[in-house]
């Protein structure tokens, strides 16, 4: 603790320091303030731009359609207020030292310039959006869509350049890909699209499967995860919020990569005005033979080609939004995704196994204000998922990576003990129910409920004859509830916001025996019921000292509930665990944001720095004799650590940004579990874990290079990550460690028809070096990008997304 003593000792000097400096810069300085309406029917205009001739400085309108811009130099200047679908106004101030001059906007329609008016990013209801988010009190960071839609990259991609997140893959495309956040990962960082859970029940759905083209925005949160989510997230969440349209849309993208990956994705959307309809339509495939080289890690002298790990997905969705009915917006969905996965060996050349799946969700969703009451909003979703799912491994021969072939010592199979030819089924019901009331309009209450119905069904014969017992279980169900409650204040006029939330967790199983414990293939075994409460809440203030200066405080006592597969095993090798436990963990947050306009000669200059503080127990971990596995719980972890992040236009034509994140997570459990043995490993870094990396960026852009509505990039992009433990550091000789690395990104991205069609070459790993991320899995090296995207929108003015100040 007294490291986190002083982290927040030095944060807190900062803030005072930082804060002396701006109180002297606002008392020698004024400000303008105002609100922006509609001029016909009085409402507020919100995301209206206003800004100050000759000079960057500026402002949105907020949710009251009110703004602020402070510290302005005595003078007289032109106010300029701007908004798609409205001609611009201006109007003259003059501001005095220690004064603030009020100047009030009433924008007039003009659907004649909708389809002409260009305004900057910063001046986009969307970039108000982000900017509230980040100004939340909670800690999180939000990534906008515009800066990567253009780009041949995943979401893999995007969210390891964030500061505390780091992206774990076991190879190319398709590989497993598990998040980690302050140094949790796997399932203890939940993904949510839209604010839903994403939750494919074999884990079969990966972050790599989502087109970042449809994407919007990227929000990552760090410790306390708001209530309305509803998720049982313990270390953080990755919310992927999706582009919705008002106006006929196309979007097309098609890219190539090395070792013959293929990635595509369409996206269609009609609107009918009259009768409030939306149709939305697209869908996208995925493929890659996989086929890198690889220093094998167990011969050092042997490069490997990796023959057999093709990967192939598609998904395809189809809506109907209704806008006109009683509910404000109404939705009927069907989508669906499938994928097939060939499987790698890494001791072994595994040649004939696979595994492949396929997910079916129809879906409906309702949204209403002013439900019932003034100011209650409803928002309601009901879905179902079908699974099913195979493991195919029933070859009767095996291979050595020098080329011999040989019998399988277990007469088939060359993963395991039996062979397997599987097919299950798993089906799920999942409702989600949320009530926001705003009962004043400086407080407001959100309840947010969230229900999942789990039925498994596996099916191996082949793998249950072999061995002489059922290898893949019964059938066995699962039921799981979170209840969240969360009060938000607002005082100060906005200065100070706190939000208080509690979260309810229920879970209830009723799992039948399996594997070992079941002594024949025929009759049903004993069903082992568990059913449990556990409760947890979080605390977040954020207070506003000056213009551009925030201070964020939260914590949090956070509850995961098993899910799924972990209960019920995997029907083949992973027995089922009825008695799982909850994960549990005391989160803490402290930090400031700065975000300015105009600074030093800068358009745009932002400053985060974040000290944290995790306390983990019952840690859900996969243990086995190398016969039979299954998850226990285990392990206690204290986590203390800061990161930083520093974004800036430091010209109109120049960004860059750097993060650095350094993580210490140590085993402070006193005995080995289940004994009085002292734990050997107490006090030691916990391995498999980076506790020091760094990320970079500089992007040179500029318009109309070759002509007009074009925009043009080069960019340069370097991860580095310092070298740590492959296993527990017993003793300081300990030679298994994964050595420090840097990655760099070099790349062009040129568009015309103002943005409409959009060319990107880049190159990852420009300088080929060995990458390895989960354990003795190797990354691909170097590899090359191509990509096209073509867009079209009825309404024009939607078009232009690049990034700009």
């Amino acid at each position: 603790m007294k490291i986190m003593v002083k982290i927040i000792s030095i944060v807190l000097l900062l803030f005072c320091t930082i804060g002396a400096g701006f109180a002297s810069l606002a008392h020698a300085a004024g400000s303008i303030s105002g609100q922006v309406v509609d001029a016909e029917t009085d409402e507020v205009i919100i995301g209206a731009g206003i800004g100050i001739g000759g000079s960057s400085r500026g402002a949105l309108a907020d949710e009251n359609g009110r703004y602020k811009i402070s510290t302005v130099p005595e003078g007289s200047y032109v106010l300029t207020a701007s908004m798609i679908g409205y001609e611009q106004m201006k109007k003259p101030v003059v501001v005095k030292n220690g004064e603030n001059a009020l100047i009030d906007f009433e924008l007039t329609p003009d659907a004649v310039v909708m389809g002409e008016v260009r305004v900057r990013g910063s001046l986009e209801k969307e970039t108000l959006e982000i900017q509230e988010l980040r100004r939340s009190p909670v800690a999180v960071t939000v990534i906008d869509g515009r800066d990567f839609r253009g780009r041949d990259v995943s979401l893999k991609d995007i969210i390891s350049k964030v500061a505390g997140v780091k992206i774990r893959s076991e190879g190319g495309l398709g590989g497993s890909d598990r998040i980690a956040v302050h140094g949790m990962e796997g399932k203890r960082i939940k993904l949510f699209i839209d604010g839903s859970p994403v939750e494919a029940p074999d884990g079969s759905f990966g972050i790599n499967d989502i087109p970042v083209q449809l994407i919007k925005r990227i929000e990552i949160y760090k410790g306390v995860v708001p209530a309305h989510f509803g998720g049982d997230c313990l270390g953080g969440a990755v919310n992927v919020v999706i582009r919705e349209f008002e106006t006929d849309y196309v979007d097309l993208n098609y890219s190539n990569s090395s070792f013959n990956t293929h990635r595509g994705s369409l996206a269609l959307t009609k609107v009918f005005d009259d009768p409030g309809i939306q149709i939305l339509g697209g869908g996208f495939y995925n493929s890659s033979d996989n086929d890198y080289k690889m220093k094998s890690p167990y011969q050092p002298s042997l490069v490997i080609k990796r023959d057999h790990n093709y990967y192939r997905s598609f998904a395809g969705a189809l809506q109907l939004k209704f806008k006109k009915a009683w509910f404000d917006e109404a939705q009927i969905a069907l989508e669906f995704f499938g994928n097939k996965k060939e499987i790698q060996g890494i001791q072994t050349n595994i040649q004939h196994a696979y595994q492949k799946s396929l997910i079916l969700v129809p879906e409906i969703e309702m949204e209403k204000s002013d439900f019932l009451l003034d100011g209650l909003d409803l928002d309601w979703s009901l879905a179902g998922v079908g699974m099913t799912s195979s493991f195919v491994d029933k070859s009767e021969w095996r291979y050595t990576f020098d080329g011999r072939k040989y019998r399988s010592p277990n007469g088939r199979g060359e993963t395991g003990y039996e062979p397997h030819d599987s097919d299950d089924s798993q089906r799920e019901l999942r409702t989600r129910l949320n009530f926001l009331y705003h009962f004043h309009e400086t407080n407001s209450l959100n309840w947010n409920t969230i229900a999942k119905y789990s039925k498994r069904e596996p099916d191996d014969k082949l793998g249950s004859k072999f061995a002489g017992y059922n290898v893949s279980s019964f059938p066995s169900e699962t039921r799981k509830v979170v209840n969240g409650l969360t009060h938000e204040l607002s005082i100060f006029e906005g200065k100070t916001v706190n939000s208080l939330s509690l979260k309810h967790f229920h879970i209830d199983s009723d799992i039948a025996a399996t594997g070992l414990n079941q002594l024949s293939l025929h009759g049903k075994p004993k069903t082992v019921h568990s059913s449990f409460d556990r409760y947890g809440f979080g605390e977040a203030l954020r207070h506003r000292l000056f213009t551009p200066l925030i201070v964020k405080a939260s914590f949090e006592r956070a509850l995961r509930l098993p899910d799924p597969d972990e209960v019920f095993g995997d029907g083949a090798r992973i027995t089922p665990s009825p008695d799982l436990a909850p994960e549990k963990s005391n989160n803490a947050n402290l930090g400031f944001v700065f975000d300015s306009v105009d600074m030093l000669g800068m358009p745009t200059m932002f400053v985060e720095v974040d000290g944290f503080y995790r306390y983990t127990k019952e840690m859900i971990n996969l243990e086995g004799n190398g016969i039979n596995y299954g998850y226990v719980n285990l392990g206690e972890i204290e986590t203390k650590g800061v990161e930083g992040e520093i974004r800036t236009d430091v010209h109109k034509n120049v960004y860059l940004y750097t993060n650095a994140t350094y993580q210490d997570l140590r085993d402070v459990q006193k005995y080995v579990p289940g004994t009085k043995t002292p734990n050997p490993t107490k006090g030691l870094r916990v391995p498999h874990i980076p506790w020091f990396f760094m990320n970079f960026g500089l992007e040179l852009h500029e318009e109309d290079i070759l002509g007009k509505d074009q925009f043009g990039k080069l960019f340069w992009e370097g991860s580095y990550v310092r070298e740590y433990y492959y296993g527990w550091e017993m003793t300081s000789r300990q030679k298994r460690r994964i050595p420090s690395t840097f990655e760099q990104t070099v790349g062009i991205e040129y568009s015309f028809l103002n943005s409409g069609l959009i060319f990107n070459f880049e190159v990852h790993n420009i300088a080929d070096i060995e990458l390895y991320d989960i354990y003795n899995f190797p990354r691909p090296g170097r590899t090359f990008h191509v990509a096209l995207r073509y867009s079209w929108f009825k309404d024009k003015s939607n078009q232009r997304q690049y990034r700009s100040f």
